[in-house]
């Protein structure tokens, strides 16, 4: 054996066992196993400093072993969305207080110490067993009114047409209805007064009973009343207390007119064409196509001239003239401011010395001025054609004052509606026919239309055809018997003598 092979067994044992024990620990060591460091307690913070970062009661923490200690943030780096509000504005809840409905806001981030958020407390409400409902339950029952007829009623007005005298008929269509829930009577009385402005109308109400089909209806009933033109009410009374008010405006007319009047009155073919100076533009002998007249509101101021026996008779035309017309006049003086100036019974020299004469190779004139379609002023002269008979109206024998009576007549109608001459041969307004005294039919109807109330100066003949009810249009038409188509028959056949 070699010298070193001569170590004791024991010894030889032993460094055996102490070079198992390095490797083992050079092998370990190369693997990276290494011991646990020892373990350090997590620092205490200031109870100042710790407030600062949560806003609950500091819990209790219990340490973990070894961790590494990580930077608390600050209070502005708890939420990234918007900085908390600093200690003194919020209060630190106390673990025993009353929760609110508002919650505390949890921090988005991750505190070393998560705050303590109190348990809201709720009062939970209990869900009732359900139990059968009888007809006797507390529900609140739906309010059914007491069983009633409940009448109402709706009026409308028509036109049905005028009367002769310058009424008119009123058609009244009344429907009545139950709007309840009972059944009403089925015969309902009704009553109905009319009105004309603040006047009850005597003659023109009625009572009535309506049949309300199955006491529901409705039920529709016309009833006719004749009442005067222009504003009307009716009322309608019914269901023992109630009452409906109807107010209807009648349309003024002109009634009753005849249609070859008409025809004569709105003749304007001479328009546009030679005529002579003194005569009109139709059949009416008007002047223009809009109508002339004097104001109807007020009295005209007359004053007349002459012998005392002409002027009486002068006043006499004058009052026979104006009645037609519709117009009212008194007798001043002639040293007064006057409407129509009258020379009656007058020579001509005397009318040439006061600068009034005027178509002296005739019986007399009229001269008139127009303002707006409205007559303004007016003179007439009327001669004495024989002075040597008398120079008064009575030394005249009848013929000679038939004739100054013809003229004062003709005069006047030229002064009061500024009418001219006329072609109907039997006319007063004819400049040659000298022997009547008063208007013929036609004549007449001509005035009368003319000084109508709803004929105004300055209208046009269209506008007046508008108003007019034709006497054939009339609800009495039978009854009325006119002279027009007669006089117009014997008119017409005197002329063809004449001419023949």
């Amino acid at each position: 054996m070699t010298a070193y092979l001569g170590i004791p067994g024991s010894f030889q044992s032993i460094m055996w066992i102490g070079m198992v024990w390095i490797i083992a620990a050079a092998s370990l060591a190369a693997c990276g196993w290494e011991r646990d460091p020892p373990q350090t307690a997590l620092p205490a913070e200031p109870a100042a400093q710790l407030a600062d970062k949560i806003e609950t009661p500091e819990p209790q923490v219990t340490p973990t072993k070894a961790p590494t200690p990580q930077p608390v943030p600050t209070a502005t780096s708890v939420s990234t969305r918007a900085s908390l509000p600093t200690r003194a504005s919020i209060p630190v809840p106390s673990p025993t207080a009353t929760a609110t409905n508002t919650p505390t806001a949890e921090p988005t981030a991750t505190a070393v110490v998560p705050a303590t958020t109190p348990t809201q407390t709720l009062t939970p409400t209990a869900t009732p067993t359900p139990s059968p409902v009888r007809a006797t339950a507390t529900a609140t029952p739906t309010s059914t009114p007491a069983p009633s007829a409940q009448l109402a009623i709706d009026a409308t007005a028509t036109l049905g047409g005028y009367w002769s005298d310058g009424t008119a008929n009123v058609d009244i269509l009344v429907s009545l209805r139950n709007e309840g829930n009972l059944r009403a009577e089925r015969t309902q009385p009704i009553a109905v007064t009319c009105r004309h402005g603040d006047e009850v109308m005597s003659g023109c109400g009625l009572a009535a009973t309506v049949s309300l089909a199955n006491g529901f209806g409705p039920t529709d009933t016309t009833l006719s009343f004749r009442v005067p033109m222009g504003d009307v009410s009716f009322d309608i009374f019914y269901d023992r207390a109630k009452s409906e008010t109807l107010n209807v405006e009648v349309p003024e007319r002109i009634v009753g007119v005849n249609r070859d009047v008409w025809e004569c009155f709105s003749d304007t073919s001479k328009v546009g064409t030679f005529w002579e100076e003194d005569e009109g533009i139709g059949c009416a002998g008007w002047s223009t196509e809009r109508i002339q007249k004097w104001d109807q509101e007020s009295p005209l101021r007359v004053s007349a001239s002459g012998g005392q026996g002409f002027v009486a008779e002068f006043k006499d035309a004058l009052q026979y003239v104006a009645s037609t017309l519709d117009l009212q006049f008194e007798v001043v003086d002639p040293e007064q401011v006057v409407d129509i100036r009258a020379y009656v019974g007058i020579t001509v020299p005397e009318a040439v010395s006061k600068r009034v004469a005027c178509f002296t190779e005739a019986f007399g004139c009229a001269e008139y001025n127009i303002h707006n379609g409205e007559v303004v002023w007016s003179r007439i002269v009327v001669y004495n054609l024989w002075p040597q008979q008398g120079t008064e109206f009575g030394d005249l024998d009848a013929n000679k004052r038939k004739q100054l009576r013809h003229a004062m007549i003709h005069e006047v109608i030229h002064s009061l509606s500024a009418m001219r001459h006329r072609t109907e041969v039997l006319s007063i307004m004819n400049s040659e026919a000298h022997e009547s005294a008063k208007l013929n039919p036609i004549d007449e109807a001509l005035l009368r239309l003319h000084s109508h109330e709803l004929v105004k100066p300055g209208m046009r003949m269209k506008e007046i055809e508008g108003l007019l009810v034709f006497e054939d249009q009339l609800l009495d038409a039978q009854s009325v018997h006119s002279q027009i188509e007669a006089w117009t028959l014997l008119s017409n056949a005197y002329t063809a003598l004449r001419e023949a």
